[in-house]
C-alpha cells in the first residue's frame, strides 16, 4: 500500500460533503452530483483545479447547447443521450479536455431524466457544476 496524503484525503472528504450540503441548501435536485464532481475536481494545486474547472465550464456550455438542439429532436431518452455524446466527446477529445467527459456526461443525464433543457434546469446544472469545481481543498 502506498503512502496516504492525509491532507488531500481530508480535503476530498470535506470538499465533497460541503459541495453536497451547499447544493442541497440551494435546493438543487441533483445535489449529490456536486459532491461527485468535487471528487473528480480536487487536484494538488489551485492552478490545476482552476484549469480543470475552466475546461469543464467550456464543455458544459457546449454540451448544453447540443442538448438544447438534439434532445427536442430525438427525445429525452438513451438514444438522444447518445446523439449528444457523439459531438460532445469529439469536442472533449479535440480540445484536449478528457477530464470533462465524466462529470459533464452526468449533468447531461440530468437533462435527460428531467426531460427538459429549460433555463431553470440549465442554471441548476451550472450551479451543480460550480459547486463541484470550486477551489475547496486545493493546495497552493
Amino acid at each position: 500500500m502506498g503512502k496516504i496524503n492525509y491532507m488531500k484525503w481530508g480535503k476530498l472528504i470535506v470538499g465533497t460533503v460541503s459541495a453536497c450540503l451547499i447544493a442541497k441548501m440551494l435546493g438543487l435536485e441533483f445535489f449529490t452530483a456536486a459532491g461527485i464532481i468535487t471528487l473528480l475536481s480536487i487536484q494538488d494545486t489551485r492552478k490545476e483545479t482552476f484549469v480543470i474547472a475552466l475546461k469543464r465550464l467550456i464543455i458544459f456550455a457546449i454540451m448544453t447547447l447540443l442538448s438544447m438542439v438534439i434532445f427536442p429532436l430525438t427525445g429525452y431518452n438513451v438514444m438522444g443521450f447518445g446523439m449528444v455524446l457523439v459531438p460532445d466527446l469529439f469536442f472533449c477529445l479535440a480540445l484536449k479536455m478528457p477530464e470533462a467527459i465524466a462529470p459533464i456526461a452526468v449533468l447531461c443525464t440530468h437533462y435527460m431524466s428531467v426531460g427538459n433543457c429549460s433555463l431553470q434546469m440549465i442554471l441548476s446544472q451550472g450551479t451543480v457544476l460550480s459547486q463541484g469545481t470550486g477551489y475547496r481543498g486545493a493546495q497552493e
